[in-house]
Parts: structure tokens; C-alpha cells; sequence
């Protein structure tokens, strides 16, 4: 009996109760029990696209993992373009079921790739889905362009901070936070201070996370929040309540974007640089001099990290006591076989050593 792993994906969960792919379950258990198939594991992506590239799949891998491993003899899908909207996945699949003698099939076209035509219909309708993903592409831009005209939001994806989900009304309590990070920035604060006070305020982010620098940034640079429409660099008035002026826009924008401002710092070079971790809270520590210069390792508290801040050590004694541990470690090693094969296990010989 072939065992086989059932493959769901779900593009937009947009409710969160993946009814769709409870559907495509159910459909996948009832055809494989009438071919005979154990069903030995089910593999689930949801709210991931199959033909956006830089799209991480984390059940898909492991399905291939699963395959290649044997672990499965096939791989069920609802329809093939559950799987994958581009070709080369659908060929990193079909390859690994090759090599190991494994199958892909499907329940809603009756595909096999053991059968003569079961790998071209796969070929040919990836092509057809993919054809499809690229004219909703063409048509989704085109109404993003209608709407910027018509000066109409864009309303999709996450809630943006100070609207409610359609932007046609205000959300007070976060309007009045925006304005006044806004006085603040201009007035000469740091994103990363306000982003510290909005922590110890308790002020999430609409998906419910801590504020960071970057993600504000983008939100106060946003044409959105003096309700104008931005689409491919053109500026429009929009149809909702803004929160500032388009003025206040245009200074932020033009304080952020300020060169001097965001300048690229130069790593310093720490012997032990991400070799430490805080002996309060566990996480890395990070190398940062004090005032005077004099170098430092510091569990270092930024903005929805989780590091507690609370320990700070002078980097040449610390430095100090490693040298002389891994030099006592090193005492009769024979150092020439590990040079000339690094993965031979240096690491393993050092612990060992140093105990």
C-alpha cells in the first residue's frame, strides 16, 4: 500500500479558519482511500503564495525532505496548482519523486506522473496557473492605478495605524500618538526613542507587535496619514480623514530620507563578537564602546528585542580570560590536521579540552 502525504496551501487566509484547505483535506483522505493510499502525513502552507518569488514554504520543504527520505512514496495535492504556480518547483518535486521512485497526483484533474502523460499534464497546467497568477497581477496593478486617481485607499493587508481597517474614520487614541511622534521627530528625537517611550507605554502595532524604528519610519512617511494616494511615486488627494498636513509630510519625509541622518556605521570588530550571551536573560550581547571609547559587551535593550539591558562588561578582560582558556585548551593539539580539514571536529576537540 503506498503512503502517501497530502500537500494543503491556502494563497490568503484572510478570516484565519482555513476553511478552504479543510476542504481540500477532506477531498484528499476520500480519493486516496479509494485508490488505497495510507495516508502517512498532511503538509500545510497557509497564507503563502506558490508563484510570488522569495516565498519561504515551510511544509513544502518538508514535504521534499519527506520524499527524498522515502518517508512518503507520493504526494497528493488537491489540484496541482495548490503545489506550485511555477515550473521550477514543480521540476525540484518531480525530481526527487524520480529519484526515490516516488509519484505527484491530484484529485480534482486525476493526475499520476506514473501514468505516460501524467508529468506533461502537470507541466502543462503549472504553465496555465502561472499564465493566470501573471494576468491577476496585470489586473490588480491596474486597479491599484484606478484607485489612485480616483483617490480611493488601498484597504487590503494589514490595518493601518491611526484608520480603521476601510481608513474612513479616524482611531483617536493612535491619531493623537502619531502627532505628537511627529512634533517629537521634528523637535529632534530619535525614531529609537519613540520607539522605547511607545514600549513602555504599552502602544502595539495594528498586528499586534512591538514598534520598531524601521516599520515606523515607514509609517510616518507614509502620504497615507495626511490622506493623500501615492502610487508609483505620484501623490494624489485621497478620499479619507487625514491625520496630519501635507506639509508635516513633507518635513518628515525630508528628515528621514536626510543623508546625514542615516548614515551606513562601519561594524566594529569585537574579538568575541556574537560569541556572548547575557547571564540574565540568555540572549547575545553586543559590542558597544562607551562614550570615552573604551570597548564593551553590553546586552543591549533596542525596541521589541528581548534582551534585558541589565548587563554590561568591559571587553579586554573578558577577552582576556578566553585567550588564556583557549590557549590551555590548545596545550598538545596538533593543530595541522584541523587547518587542512576545518569540519574534522576542531570545535568538539576544544570543548573537550577546555573541561
Amino acid at each position: 500500500m503506498p503512503r502517501i502525504g497530502i500537500y494543503l496551501r491556502l494563497s490568503d487566509d484572510r478570516d484565519g479558519n482555513q476553511t478552504a484547505t479543510d476542504r481540500q483535506l477532506q477531498d484528499c483522505r476520500r480519493y486516496a482511500h479509494s485508490k488505497g493510499w495510507e495516508v502517512a502525513d498532511v503538509f500545510e502552507d497557509i497564507d503563502l503564495s506558490a508563484y510570488r518569488r522569495g516565498v519561504h514554504r515551510a511544509e513544502f520543504e518538508r514535504m521534499l525532505e519527506a520524499v527524498r527520505a522515502k518517508a512518503i512514496d507520493g504526494v497528493l495535492a488537491w489540484k496541482i496548482d495548490r503545489i506550485t504556480r511555477r515550473q521550477r518547483d514543480l521540476v525540484r518535486l518531480d525530481e526527487a519523486a524520480e529519484e526515490v521512485r516516488a509519484f505527484i497526483a491530484t484529485v480534482v484533474e486525476g493526475i499520476d506522473t506514473r501514468q505516460p502523460t501524467g508529468r506533461f499534464v502537470a507541466e502543462l497546467l503549472v504553465a496555465q496557473a502561472r499564465m493566470e497568477s501573471e494576468n491577476a497581477s496585470i489586473r490588480i496593478k491596474r486597479k491599484h492605478e484606478e484607485l489612485a486617481i480616483l483617490g480611493r485607499p488601498q484597504t487590503g493587508g494589514t490595518r493601518m495605524f491611526g484608520y480603521s481597517q476601510d481608513r474612513q474614520a479616524v482611531v483617536a487614541e493612535e491619531a493623537a500618538l502619531v502627532r505628537e511622534a511627529t512634533t517629537h521627530l521634528l523637535a529632534g528625537r530619535s525614531l529609537v526613542g519613540l520607539c522605547r517611550e511607545w514600549e513602555r507605554r504599552g502602544v502595539r502595532t495594528p498586528a499586534g507587535g512591538a514598534w520598531k524604528p524601521s516599520p515606523l519610519r515607514r509609517l510616518l512617511k507614509s502620504a497615507a496619514l495626511s490622506g493623500q494616494r501615492e502610487h508609483l511615486g505620484r501623490i494624489t488627494a485621497g478620499s479619507w480623514p487625514p491625520i496630519l498636513t501635507p506639509v508635516e509630510t513633507m518635513r518628515l519625509r525630508a528628515l528621514l530620507d536626510d543623508p546625514a541622518r542615516n548614515k551606513v556605521i562601519n561594524p566594529r570588530r569585537y574579538l568575541l563578537a556574537g560569541c556572548l550571551r547575557c547571564g540574565h536573560c540568555g540572549h547575545s550581547l553586543s559590542s558597544r564602546p562607551r562614550i570615552d571609547g573604551v570597548r564593551r559587551y553590553v546586552c543591549a535593550k533596542r525596541p521589541g528585542d528581548p534582551n534585558c539591558g541589565k548587563l554590561a562588561r568591559l571587553a579586554r578582560p573578558v577577552e582576556d580570560v578566553v585567550r588564556d582558556a583557549v590557549v590551555v585548551a590548545l596545550d598538545g593539539v596538533d593543530l595541522r590536521e584541523h587547518v587542512s580539514q576545518p569540519e574534522a571536529g576542531l570545535e568538539s576537540d576544544l570543548r573537550q579540552g577546555v573541561r
